[in-house]
């Protein structure tokens, strides 16, 4: 029975363990299919022992990705085949990251672990860059611009031999591609970028010419596994010259190709920046001068290289031996090993777009009082970017960044809270130009929400945020940590925009009452300036049709909110005027039509001769005060009362304000006072302040808290004389 049992157990494992056999190879094959597809020509320049070794490695890279570690480095939500496409066969949108996958430093990782995981992806991507991707133009060229030949060259010191000669042979490759001339004069603005990113070599603190005189001194020491240098180690040794090297630690021929990369940069740093004439350190032409001894190689190319190079520079004297040498430079290492006047210098640099560079000004301006002009001017490198064609995603994110920093402060600083809403728009074009390139690019989704929340587009961000949490592939596009933020996000924008359509819906039923109120002043001045003997009886409240013709009278309309002791008071107004046109009938009975109107006529006619003056002068400040101050208060008032309309109340309270606070004399700032009073005793004025928003009120209430201060100084003033 039990033998029965182990049986059918066994074979039901049989059918399951084929299965998994079976999707086994076929992945294996799946993985050497795209390995040849994607790296077969290049590898068939290599011995058949290390093509095998070589696709093994790359088949396990393949069926086993590494993509918890890139999604930890690169802080954003992979999948599989992304990073298999970004290791062997990287699409355009994926170039912009290889500088930091070249440039991660396990050194700097949080913990051990990491460390590891950080430098086994550096050494997966520097062997593809070698093999590969190093010539890719356009794939070299976003490398470039972010900084990659200083991510070279900072890796000609690694302790990895490997990762070392891969990034010197790399080096070389850019410097030698065929689809950029690098001793041809740049044109446009691309080409320019890039010699800048070269030039930036020659100063000492890029490290660029110690790194090649460090490797090649590696070759002039002993071999500390030959018998010539036998030796216990000790500090006489050392102290005697008798110092060795392992040979693992040299790299095979390295020495002529360090000496091939010296002899480009020398030139291409004469030809371009030094007016034909460079000057070499004593270090450097010692080193050329006696290059056999020094290198111990009996190459008769790379021995006849360093000689021409040796005669070519020498006809100058030494760095240290001219006029312009610092003596407190010498023989430190911050000396220059060659002369570039201010080729090198970071000014220069700072002209063309840069992550670095504009990064850089953007602290400078978050820091600095006066801020505007970094702004600018990291404004004005990333739209040269744009236009260009070269870093496009960098620089839209730089820019957009550069915007929302200005956004904020002018949101801090204005007394409404508003922002600009052309730098708020031009900075949400730029993150949709960034989504389009990359839909899962969480900076521009963050600045795009919070624009949107300073410009108090609440719908408009709670829609966004509801697009991305819906998707159905949101939990492949981005990581927990985002999808919480913008649910976060999303919930506050929610209780604003409820908070906001509540608010409007108060201010929709005062517009209302409002109205209604307006309209029964204006059947009651209708009816008090109506002649009596054009008037057959005497109009009631019920006569005044407050609404539509079906709607029932302010009287009958029933009103449920707290302001109905408002609606029903509209019929008090009606009753008052009534009486008074009734009590006063007996001295209009003399008088024509044309007499009894002529008063209202005169008040229209001064407003409207007023509010021609007022549009030729409300978009200056000074000019408009100039007519404020000068016209008639009558006339002034006959345009608040009747014609002037009511956002134009602000303009004339702030130019008031903005001339009472710098008028030198007391009569000037108590007519600064006298047209304030006027303007906000004014029952239009009353009933704009009273309807407006939060900010305006705010706003308002600023200018006229500004004003009664001048007053009260004015009052004090008077009493003290």
């Amino acid at each position: 029975m039990t033998t029965s049992v182990g049986a059918n157990a066994r074979r039901q494992q049989e059918p399951m363990k084929t299965k998994q056999g079976q999707a086994s190879a076929a992945a294996e094959q799946e993985a050497k299919g795209f390995v040849d597809r994607a790296l077969g020509p290049i590898l068939e320049h290599f011995p058949p022992s290390i093509q095998q070794t070589l696709r093994s490695r790359f088949c396990a890279e393949y069926l086993a990705p590494a993509t918890a570690e890139l999604e930890l480095l690169l802080q954003k939500r992979l999948t599989d085949d992304e990073v298999r496409h970004w290791l062997f066969a990287p699409q355009p949108r994926q170039y912009t990251q290889y500088a930091v996958l070249l440039a991660v430093d396990g050194a700097a990782a949080p913990s051990n672990a990491t460390a590891q995981a950080w430098t086994m992806l550096k050494k997966r991507f520097m062997t593809m860059f070698y093999l590969k991707h190093a010539q890719n133009w356009p794939l070299v060229v976003e490398f470039l611009l972010r900084g990659g030949l200083q991510i070279l060259v900072d890796s000609f010191l690694d302790d990895d031999l490997q990762t070392r000669g891969q990034a010197i042979d790399s080096f070389v490759q850019i410097t030698g591609h065929a689809a950029f001339d690098w001793f041809a004069d740049p044109v446009g603005y691309d080409a320019k970028v890039l010699h800048s990113r070269m030039i930036a070599l020659a100063a000492p603190s890029a490290g660029f010419l110690r790194a090649i005189l460090t490797n090649i001194e590696l070759y002039g020491k002993p071999d500390s596994t030959s018998a010539a240098a036998q030796g216990d180690g000790t500090a006489d040794d050392i102290d005697s010259g008798n110092e060795t090297v392992p040979s693992a630690q040299r790299l095979p021929g390295g020495t002529f190709v360090m000496l091939q990369i010296l002899a480009f940069f020398l030139s291409w740093v004469r030809k371009f920046y030094t007016n034909n004439e460079l000057r070499l350190s004593r270090e450097l032409l010692d080193l050329l001068q006696h290059w056999p001894e020094r290198t111990r190689s009996e190459e008769p190319e790379e021995l006849k290289l360093a000689q021409q190079l040796y005669d070519d520079f020498s006809r100058w004297s030494a760095i240290e031996d001219s006029k312009e040498a610092n003596p407190k430079q010498q023989e430190t290492a911050a000396a220059p090993i060659i002369s570039t006047g201010d080729a090198g210098n970071e000014n220069r640099q700072q002209s063309y777009f840069s992550k670095d560079n504009v990064e850089s000004l953007l602290q400078k301006a978050s820091t600095s009082d006066h801020c505007d002009s970094a702004f600018e001017e990291a404004i004005k490198l990333c739209s040269m970017a744009i236009d260009a064609n070269v870093g496009v995603l960098d620089a839209r994110l730089l820019r957009a960044t550069a915007l929302l920093m200005q956004l904020r402060i002018q949101a801090k600083t204005s007394k409404t809270g508003f922002v600009d809403s052309e730098n708020a728009n031009r900075c949400l074009d730029d993150c949709r130009a960034m989504l389009g390139l990359e839909t899962s690019n969480v900076d521009a989704i963050r600045i795009q929400v919070e624009v949107l929340r300073l410009m108090r587009l609440w719908a408009d961000a709670v829609d966004l945020l509801d697009s991305l949490l819906t998707d159905v592939d949101v939990n492949d596009k981005f990581r927990c940590e985002d999808i919480a933020y913008f649910q976060t996000v999303r919930d506050e924008a929610q209780q604003e925009r409820e908070a906001l359509e509540a608010l409007e819906a108060e201010q929709a039923r005062k517009n209302k009452i409002r109205q209604a109120k307006e309209e029964a002043i204006f059947q009651a001045l209708l009816l008090q300036q109506q002649p009596e003997d054009v008037r057959d009886v005497t109009p009631t409240v019920n006569d005044v049709n407050l609404g539509s013709p079906d709607t029932p009278s302010p009287q009958t309309q029933p009103i449920e909110d707290s302001d109905s002791t408002s609606m029903s008071s509209n019929s008090d107004i009606l009753r008052r005027f009534t009486a008074r046109t009734a009590k006063t009938s007996a001295a209009r009975k003399g008088r024509s039509t044309k007499s009894i109107q002529d008063e209202p006529v005169k008040a229209i006619t001064r407003a409207q001769a007023f509010l021609k003056r007022f549009y030729r002068a409300k978009q200056d400040a000074t000019q408009l005060w100039n007519l404020v101050s000068t016209c008639e208060l009558g006339e002034l008032a006959d345009a608040i009362n009747t014609s002037l309309p009511e956002d134009c109340f602000p303009i004339i309270l702030q130019a008031i304000e903005t001339a009472a606070v710098r008028a030198l004399s007391n009569t000037e700032q108590a007519r600064a006072v006298r047209v304030a009073q006027l303007v906000q005793r004014a029952p239009r004025f009353v009933f704009y302040r009273d309807l407006a928003t939060v900010d305006v009120q705010r706003s308002l209430g600023a200018s006229l808290v500004a004003i009664e201060e001048i007053r009260q100084r004015l009052d004090a003033s008077t009493l003290a004389a």
